[in-house]
């Protein structure tokens, strides 16, 4: 099962090792790229021919929170491997 981290912009998914920006209504298809007046464009590439708009940002603004999303993703993971002491 991957992961997911909603932020402002995007929801994160979180699969090996790598945060990446997933649809939150078609989590299954994938998710592509453009630029566009400097801006980063990204779609969800749905099912059949219903490719949407995800967000549009700054390459900034994206790495951000893809660095906020990776440490959400890293702080749970390091939960999550560490068990409780039991007393």
């Amino acid at each position: 099962m991957v992961s997911t981290h909603n932020l402002p912009l995007f929801t994160w998914a979180y699969c090996e090792g790598v945060a990446a920006p997933q649809c939150p209504i078609h989590s299954n298809e994938s998710v592509c790229f453009s630029r566009n007046d400097g801006n980063l464009v990204v779609i969800c590439k749905g099912v059949g021919n219903f490719s949407h708009l995800l967000g549009i940002c700054s390459q900034e603004q994206f790495d951000a929170e893809k660095q906020e999303a990776t440490a959400f993703f890293e702080r749970n993971r390091v939960k999550i491997a560490q068990p409780a002491d039991v007393a």
